[in-house]
Order: C-alpha cells, then structure tokens, then sequence
C-alpha cells in the first residue's frame, strides 16, 4: 500500500485528525532522510576539498553552485575555529580550577564556596535565598530557622526543602564553623570575587 493508499483508508477509517498525524510523521520522517542525506555529502565534500578537489569540481560533483560549496566549507573551517578555541579555554579552566583548589585552606569545606543558585531548589526557595544576600552554602549553613523564616515569603515548606538539600551533602544549618574556618570562607570568597571567576566545585564529604 502506498502513501496515498495509506492516507485514504486512515482518511475513510479513522477521519481527519489520524490522516492529519500521519502527515506529520512522513514530514518529519522525510526531514530526518533530508538532513542525513546534505550532512554526508557536506562530510564528503569537506574531506575531498581537502585533498585538493576545487570548489568548481566539487559544485559539478554535487550539484550545487560554486559558491554553496564556499558556504559549506567556511562554516566547517569556523566551526573548526570554534573547537579549538573552546578547547584551549577548557584547559585553562581546568588549570585554574586546579591552581584554585590548591590554595584552598586545609579546613574549609569547599562544599561551603557551592553556590546556592546550584542547588536543587524550587523558585520561590531560591528567590527568598537571593532577596536574602545568602549566595553560597558557606552563608547558609550559618543561618538559623528562626532567621530564615524572618525572610519575605519564606515558609515551612521552603524551609523544609533546604534542610533536606543540605542533609544530603551532610550540612546543616546552624553547623558550628570555627573562626578560622568563618575567616578562611571570607577570604576566599574575596578570592573569589576580586578575580571575577564563578567556580562550581565537585562535591566533597564533611
């Protein structure tokens, strides 16, 4: 049975919405066949101007103008650009992340330099906790209930949530930090924030 065929027994069958979502599967279906079909004839027109092939051969090849070969091949040699730029950005985010995490006082818990903004929390929690200025669960987990309730819109539910966020990373509020460690936090967080870099940490225990 062909497309046609198909679409005059769901048409007589099903009615007009069945022909209506058929239509769409082979559309989509053929959109998928098409974009298939151009990025492996871009691949082979890539790898054969690379060896050589020119622009004018290549458009005869793939009938295509000379000049949409031009676009096809730029685009790879930007995207190519792109690549090897990210990379190298990567590396040095990757140094800088390790040169960071070095310096790192031995008794502070790099959990507490996480931003609050990571954490898995509703909007409304979220929001309160900004509207509050407590940015990071250094600040958090010095903070009381008493204290957190005090904050605009903040309620039992929002305070429930945190607590159980901060349980599962082994935090607490109220966790009792020495003032070395209060000073140590301080310090790297104007660290932090004279260098103007955002650092999401990997997790640590306690």
């Amino acid at each position: 049975m062909n497309l046609r065929q198909n679409l005059t027994y769901l048409l007589r069958s099903h009615g007009q919405p069945a022909v209506t979502e058929t239509l769409k599967e082979v559309l989509a279906q053929q959109f998928r066949d098409e974009q298939k079909r151009k990025d492996e004839r871009n691949d082979l027109l890539i790898r054969l101007r690379e060896e050589g092939h020119t622009f004018k051969s290549l458009g005869e090849r793939f009938h295509i103008s000379t000049e949409r070969c031009q676009q096809i091949y730029r685009k790879h040699l930007r995207m190519e650009d792109w690549l090897k730029r990210e990379a190298l950005r990567l590396e040095e985010q990757k140094q800088k992340d390790e040169e960071f995490q070095r310096l790192l006082p031995a008794d502070l818990n790099p959990l507490l330099l996480e931003k609050v903004s990571d954490l898995d929390l509703c909007v409304r929690a979220e929001i309160c906790l900004r509207n509050a200025r407590i940015d990071t669960l250094g600040q958090l987990v010095q903070m009381t209930e008493a204290g957190l309730l005090k904050t605009k819109n903040f309620g039992r539910k929002s305070l429930k949530e945190i607590k159980e966020v901060l349980a599962a990373k082994g935090l607490r509020l109220e966790m009792p930090l020495t003032k070395s460690q209060i000073a140590a936090f301080e310090a790297t967080q104007k660290r932090c924030t004279i260098c103007g870099e955002v650092r999401n940490h990997p997790k640590h225990g306690t």
